[in-house]
């Protein structure tokens, strides 16, 4: 937003190596941040609250997707196997298959490498994305419930950031390399002030 805009302090040379390296870098947003943005679109511009949630959710599902096709090429399949296990295999179908295949497949993978696990599924953040982001959003798509509030909408999509966020760092070597910021008390339900 523009009132976080205006002077600031110059770079550390650290900062500014950082961002010099990634200006060199191809890099490509992942698809579940791109589902974020959406969310957020959808949120402050289009205000459509539903659609909001239904974003949120996807991001989360298309991240869960991500990583269990790069942890299952990690534990020793091809990328081809990998994904055809993903779409045939109805062990993966669905995200709450998915999700704990990934929960399965991410403990071997850390066992393996020497890492620490933390689970998710069971956990207080993951009843938290299933009340909040995949409840809400499974109302909104299959019983057509659209009656849902602005703040209803932001929590859908601060649970699903931080959702991403804990399920990319559990695995290093496949995290992005930029994570998301799980924080939302930037966004307002309005347009916020106008500083002059």
């Amino acid at each position: 937003s523009l009132e976080h805009l205006g002077p600031r302090s110059q770079l550390a040379d650290e900062a500014l190596r950082t961002l010099a390296q990634f200006l060199q870098t191809d890099y490509e947003m992942p698809l579940s941040y791109d589902l974020i943005m959406e969310a957020y679109r959808s949120l402050q511009v289009g205000r459509d609250y539903k659609l909001t949630i239904v974003h949120a959710a996807t991001a989360v599902e298309v991240h869960v997707l991500h990583l269990l096709h790069g942890v299952l090429v990690a534990l020793g399949d091809t990328p081809s196997d990998a994904w055809t296990k993903l779409e045939n295999d109805p062990e993966y179908e669905g995200v709450s298959k998915r999700l704990k295949r990934l929960e399965t497949h991410t403990k071997s993978y850390c066992e393996q490498n020497g890492l620490s696990y933390a689970s998710f599924v069971g956990g207080s953040l993951y009843e938290r994305w299933k009340n909040i982001v995949a409840g809400k959003r499974n109302r909104a798509v299959h019983a057509g419930v659209a009656g849902f509030t602005w703040n209803e909408a932001a929590e859908a999509i601060a649970t699903a950031k931080e959702t991403i966020i804990f399920l990319d760092q559990r695995i290093p070597t496949l995290s992005n390399y930029f994570q998301l910021n799980p924080d939302v008390r930037g966004i307002r339900e309005s347009a916020g002030g106008i500083l002059f």
